[in-house]
């Protein structure tokens, strides 16, 4: 369904009215992709072009109501189109940042589940460990585990995909048997200002990473996306959000309002993410992962990775970058791409 424009003018002649609403027509596309994951009658704009003496004329403003948010552009300009011009990039700069907020509050509103839920069972973790009572530590912790299996896969499936690991080498199953028994071993060892599930993605990252410097095994690559796994297990589910408003093109650069993103098939996008997301250093690739799916606040990912904040925004932001430039690529737009060598030193360049 198309978005409804509902026009209001002021002081405007009949020939002018059916200029900008012709003009109008040529710009709405623009908005409507940016809109299409709302419901149709959250798809409605309301303009209202008004003339004037002098020599900016034009004024127009719209309006787009939207869950929690009513968000207003208005600009005057020399010319009624200009104007019209001006409002659809204010229009567009401000619905991409209210996603952009939307896909950041369900992450978070994700994590802080995540979070009580540990917090909860905290108290009797250290209850269990201080009496020594290993299988009542472990039978309380393994259904939290539940949140680590999407990283678990994503990172399993990269492993695999570079023929460190075979097929049926390590499962989901195998880590998070491995997790408990760290926390257990380490318990008394968790650093100090840590929370629960950072402590517990960082034991399972330090494993991976040890799996990772093994020697290379021979392996056939079958993704696991081509064995159709239930959608719960999909390890890049959380990605694409589809019982959501946004995608993670929402957290992308700003795009002037054209969804790359969207105009990919479901396979192409997951081609997209598994490969950009494997030509990115370790620490870059997790930063990225973390912050945007994960929900990890940029000083709770410096903690993890020891490094400081500003060493991994620059990291978040440049892979921001990257996974927009292989998406506009991916989509056919005309746009040199970032390859890994030019990433590096790009990093360099910024050091």
């Amino acid at each position: 369904m198309e978005m409804k424009t509902h026009w209001a003018f002021h002081e405007c002649s009949d020939h002018l009215k059916s200029e900008l609403k012709a003009y109008w027509s040529k710009k709405a596309p623009r908005l409507e992709r940016l809109l299409q994951r709302f419901p149709d009658q959250l798809r409605e704009i309301w303009l209202k072009t008004s003339a004037f003496s002098g020599p900016e004329r034009f004024r127009t403003r719209a309006v787009v109501r939207l869950p929690s948010a009513t968000l207003v552009a208005e600009e005057i300009a020399e010319s009624a189109t200009e104007s019209l011009d001006k409002v659809a990039d204010c229009l567009a700069r401000r619905i991409k940042r209210y996603k952009g907020l939307l896909c950041k509050d369900w992450v978070y509103r994700r994590r802080n589940r995540r979070r009580g839920d540990l917090r909860t069972a905290g108290p009797f973790w250290d209850r269990d460990h201080a009496e020594y009572r290993r299988e009542a530590f472990f039978e309380l912790l393994k259904p939290l585990l539940h949140s680590l299996e999407g990283h678990t896969r994503r990172e399993l499936e990269r492993l695999q995909r570079e023929g460190k690991i075979g097929s049926n080498d390590v499962t989901v199953m195998d880590l998070t048997d491995e997790v408990l028994v760290r926390a257990w071993k380490d318990f008394d060892a968790k650093p100090h200002g840590f929370e629960l599930d950072m402590w517990l993605m960082d034991l399972l990252d330090r494993i991976i990473r040890r799996i990772e410097s093994e020697p290379r095994k021979a392996s056939i690559y079958v993704p696991l996306s081509r064995v159709n796994p239930p959608k719960d297990e999909d390890p890049y589910s959380e990605f694409f959000l589809d019982h959501a408003l946004v995608t993670l093109a929402d957290v992308l650069p700003e795009n002037n309002g054209r969804s790359h993103w969207d105009t990919l098939k479901r396979e192409e996008q997951r081609e997209v993410l598994e490969t950009t997301l494997s030509h990115f250093e370790p620490q870059k690739r997790l930063a990225f992962v973390q912050h945007f799916l994960e929900g990890f606040d940029l000083f709770e990912i410096a903690m993890m990775q020891q490094r400081t904040e500003k060493e991994v925004l620059a990291d978040i932001e440049e892979a921001r970058r990257v996974v927009y430039a292989r998406i506009a690529r991916a989509a056919g737009i005309q746009r040199e791409p970032l390859e890994a060598g030019q990433e590096k030193r790009s990093a360099g360049q910024r050091a």
